[in-house]
């Protein structure tokens, strides 16, 4: 009640409460039943025993005279008991009340406190679906309403007897300003996901010019009564006319399903976001604005990437028509076509480089996952429903790859990653059939080069394999160290995250902060990696700085659904990409190394081609606080002195004057306060 606070009304989706108290407690308002839509509270009313309204979607409407203590049911002249919105305002002169009918979609309203109800359709083509009605507080005269039939927004100024259309969005000739998804989907209407502004509808309870409307990817408000309106959900971050290739910068509000971040080896400025919803999207200034990026793609959803380090601006792309798997929904199995597309200009444009991959309109097999070896270019994608592909050309024909890639009838081959020393790794995630689980996932390996699968996942949960495995993460210097994460299965509760050191051979349910979390995915650190994460579907992200018997809340990300972080370590800077919350970015959480010897302390990868290393250096990681490095030649002559920074350090395979070293074995010298360390560096070139 804007008038006395203390009085407030509660709707669920099946009941209503009131308190007046300000909140302090609440009693059920037991007449009323149904799904509860909105309340109104009559200001024209006494204060103390004001005239209340309450509507749910089966009940209809009802009021209360006595403050809300007793209800009567309100829907004489309705259809039916059935509505689908309500809305009302008060003035000193009285009140009116209005809503949409749930079996036929018309609006109506009532001048009597809802004893009588009679149509408002006026000049309103009483064929399309209206679907909300929003009336402001002070001037109840003015109403809007949406409707699901087309993209506009209907005005009328004398309760529902004239209409006027307030909302006739087109790029070329509409009264909107739209943002990137009209331009990048080329649709030219305001249609966003979910078509028009049926999601969210509101307005300024004290100014009925106010009013602001949303769809699943969309928000626009006009503050004119609908003769212009503006979208708020991106800001246009180019010059000239906004246009498909243009840039565009968030201002927080993304609802987008990010699956990767990458950023581009070969020049840092470049970031990529891979989507499983809008496709794909690039960035050349650090991700400060960004242009959508699907450009030849026979597929919308980009899953991952890989980069051709040797050729700069060469991307492949796994992509598909279906979107979001492995998620609860797409598990059934595939329903729909992918493929490997691949760029030669930074992400700029796309080709389908896909022969020999099940792609044809006949099967189902969508591109989950690729790989890149960066010892000979091969290539490695994952079609979903099917298996692991090969291609040694450039994705100009593949080979299948999937010889003992199986548990029992599941295929549902999701994520591949490739170790620093060469050996494979493939997830085969949950497979459900009428909600239930008949076959494991599992995780396999391969060391020569996908020719053959090895499941090392049998007897992960006590001598159980895994029935939902989500995602798994590799220790970047020792490829029998893994993480794998899990959600529950019906019949199987085995979320969380599982630790093997022995490739396999055991495993460990490490213990959680909570009960069997929906983990999506482990995260290592590459730079540190007893700095471990997990990210979940369900209550945010956890980090571990003692790789994994202990763990913390990650905070700063505001989402509770997540999946993927990418780390920048030359902007100290963590990026996580979210299910419906888009990207997010956070500075890297210091890592308390106090308790780090010298005996931690690793080099990889050795042998070392400086070239096709992540970042492009040679990473000593697990150092002690101050540790000082230096890297030194065959002959004990220094190379380079390296800054410890945050438990490791990188050598790029430069001297002190940043020229290029030869080829040949070098020596890297570790000295802290609690010991020295010496390792040998293959340098390759």
């Amino acid at each position: 009640d804007r008038g006395n606070p203390n009085l407030m009304f509660a709707g669920t989706s099946s009941n209503a409460y009131r308190s007046t108290n300000g909140g302090t407690s609440w009693n059920a308002c037991s007449t009323i039943s149904g799904s509860v839509l909105s309340f109104h509270v009559d200001q024209s009313s006494p204060s103390g025993n004001r005239v209340c309204f309450a509507a749910t979607s089966s009940g209809g409407v009802y009021r209360s005279d006595d403050n809300g203590g007793t209800w009567t049911q309100k829907i004489s002249g309705l259809p039916s008991a059935s509505i689908l919105s309500f809305a009302g305002g008060s003035t000193a002169s009285g009140v009116m009340v209005y809503c949409v009918a749930g079996s036929n979609n018309d609006l109506y309203k009532s001048s009597d406190k809802g004893n009588n109800w009679t149509a408002a359709m006026g000049t309103l083509n009483n064929t399309y679906e209206y679907t909300k009605v929003v009336a402001a507080d002070n001037n109840p005269d003015v109403i809007y309403v949406n409707n699901a039939t087309n993209v506009n927004i209907y005005r009328s100024a004398n309760q529902g007897g004239a209409w006027q259309e307030v909302l006739y969005s087109r790029i070329a000739s509409g009264n909107a300003v739209l943002g990137w998804l009209e331009y990048a989907w080329s649709w030219g209407l305001y249609l966003g996901w979910g078509g028009p502004l049926t999601s969210g509808f509101s307005i300024n309870p004290s100014d009925s010019n106010y009013v602001i409307g949303t769809n699943y990817g969309e928000t626009m408000l006009t503050t004119d009564g609908g003769t212009t309106w503006k979208q708020l959900y991106t800001k246009y971050a180019d010059t000239g006319t906004p246009a498909i290739s243009k840039k565009w910068s968030s201002v927080g509000l993304e609802v987008t399903t990010s699956y990767n971040y990458d950023i581009d080896p070969s020049n840092s400025n470049r970031h990529y976001i891979s989507y499983t919803d809008t496709g794909f999207a690039r960035s050349d200034d650090k991700g400060k604005s960004w242009i959508y990026s699907r450009e030849g793609s026979p597929w919308v959803n980009f899953y991952q990437i890989a980069f051709d380090v040797s050729i700069p601006g060469t991307i492949y792309a796994a992509a598909a028509s279906q979107h979001d798997i492995p998620h609860w929904m797409q598990i059934s199995g595939p329903t729909a076509q992918g493929g490997i597309v691949k760029s030669t200009d930074y992400g700029a444009n796309w080709t389908s480089v896909s022969s020999g991959l099940p792609t044809s309109s006949s099967v189902n097999a969508p591109s989950t996952a690729v790989v890149m070896d960066p010892s000979d270019k091969a290539l490695y994608t994952a079609c979903y429903g099917d298996g692991v592909y090969k291609s040694i050309n450039g994705g100009t024909s593949w080979t299948k790859k999937s010889t003992g890639l199986a548990v029992n009838n599941n295929k549902h081959v999701f994520s591949i990653k490739q170790h620093a020393d060469g050996t494979l790794f493939c997830l085969i995630t949950g497979r459900k059939v009428s909600g239930s689980f008949p076959d494991a996932g599992g995780l396999f390996r391969s060391t020569d080069k996908g020719e053959t699968w090895t499941n090392i996942s049998t007897k992960v949960s006590g001598n159980n394999p895994l029935y939902y495995p989500m995602e798994f993460d590799i220790h970047p210097s020792d490829s029998k160290c893994l993480y794998l994460g899990a959600r529950n299965a019906t019949g199987w509760t085995q979320g969380g995250v599982y630790k093997t050191t022995d490739g396999g051979a055991s495993w460990t349910k490490l213990t959680m902060p909570i009960s069997n979390p929906s983990v999506f995915a482990p995260i290592v650190d590459p730079m540190n990696p007893s700095t471990v994460y997990f990210t979940t579907e369900d209550v945010g992200i956890y980090v571990s700085t003692d790789s994994g018997s202990s763990w913390s809340v990650l905070t700063g990300i505001p989402t509770k659904e997540n999946h993927r972080i990418a780390f920048d370590y030359s902007e100290n800077a963590m990026y996580v990409t979210t299910f419906g919350g888009g990207v997010w970015k956070r500075s890297l959480p210091k890592v308390i190394s106090t308790s780090i010897t010298v005996d931690n302390i690793k080099g990889y990868p050795n042998p070392c081609r400086i070239d096709k290393t992540v970042n492009k250096q040679f990473k000593i990681i697990n150092l002690p606080s101050e540790a000082e490095v230096a890297v030194y030649n065959s002959n004990g002559e220094l190379v380079k002195k390296l800054t410890e920074s945050n438990s490791w350090v990188g050598w790029d395979g430069k001297n002190e004057k940043g020229e290029p070293v030869p080829p040949g074995v070098y020596v890297y010298s570790v000295s802290s306060g609690n010991g020295r360390k010496t390792g040998k560096i293959a340098l390759l070139r």
